[in-house]
């Protein structure tokens, strides 16, 4: 294919950056998107961990933050060829919180469902 084949206009410019941030708050908060892989975003405290995701309804650019549930049954840096890949249709639902150690802030937990 040359550059005189293609029609310009019909391509999606990439997006850059992290997009806009969604956080989960309640039990019920839910992401739908795209699987983009795993970004970082500088902030006050240092580097931070976060997921990036192509909203399913919009296509708008979305980051979550890279909780450990989450890491585990996305990315799984212990098995990554078990982890989701890039391109899958993903939805993530903040459904409780787990125990943690005492005085601790308790972790999420998520119900992750991915098509690849």
């Amino acid at each position: 294919m040359t550059q005189e084949n293609v029609n310009w206009d019909d391509i999606e410019p990439i997006q850059a950056g992290i997009g806009s941030i969604r956080r989960f708050d309640k039990h019920g908060d839910t992401v739908v998107g795209y699987y983009q892989g795993e970004v970082t975003l500088d902030t006050d405290d240092g580097e931070a961990p976060y997921l990036q995701f192509k909203d399913a309804d919009t296509g708008e650019l979305i980051a979550v933050s890279a909780a450990t549930d989450l890491v585990r049954k996305i990315v799984n840096h212990d098995d990554p060829a078990t982890g989701v890949p890039v391109g899958a249709l993903v939805r993530i639902e903040y459904i409780s919180d787990a125990e943690t150690k005492r005085g601790q802030t308790p972790m999420k937990v998520f119900k992750v469902q991915a098509r690849f």
